[in-house]
């Protein structure tokens, strides 16, 4: 979905003990759910192994159920017959690529082609059954030295609004980066 992370550049590159303690804080602060986009999180397999096995056990010590998504350009069966191993560490996955031309109202989708597939039992309590709409409309605005980052899964035509709202203040965005 984000454009800027699917180049395999070293320099952008995180250690995962960083990203699990970063995880860890935000779980000690109430967070219920971790969620994995990219790029492709499957591409690094071993890496992917060492952090999810580090947020599992983050996980298992919570004082309250924390779900682990993971978003993954491949289709299902293809994580299926690759990775069996890192899909038993995941409580739901949303599989298969984004389509800009193929919008949807599913739940936590970007396009109609994906599908959300829960792999445990937090995974269908919490994603087996979501209504049309769940989880769409809802962005996280950070503010850094970089710049202003707009994250999540945005309604059709919500983007090219903020675009329109913020030209009409002065204010030009660089590049969306989920735009193909």
């Amino acid at each position: 979905m984000s454009r800027d992370t699917w180049d395999f550049d070293k320099s952008r590159g995180a250690d995962v003990q960083s990203i699990l303690d970063w995880c860890e804080e935000k779980v000690g602060m109430g967070r219920d759910g971790i969620t994995i986009s990219g790029g492709e999180p499957f591409d690094q397999p071993g890496p992917f192994r060492v952090l999810l096995e580090g947020l599992r056990e983050i996980l298992d010590r919570a004082a309250r159920p924390v779900d682990l998504l993971v978003y993954s350009g491949r289709k299902f069966g293809h994580l299926e017959q690759h990775h069996p191993g890192l899909l038993e560490m995941i409580d739901a996955v949303i599989a298969g690529p984004f389509m800009q031309g193929r919008p949807t109202a599913k739940p936590w989708m970007g396009s109609d082609n994906q599908e959300i597939i829960p792999l445990s039992g937090l995974g269908h309590e919490r994603y087996a059954a979501l209504p049309p709409g769940t989880g769409r409309g809802r962005m996280q605005i950070k503010v850094d030295e970089g710049g202003i980052w707009m994250i999540g899964v945005p309604e059709i035509g919500e983007m090219e609004q903020v675009q329109e709202g913020l030209a009409a203040r002065g204010i030009t965005l660089g590049g969306s980066s989920w735009q193909a």
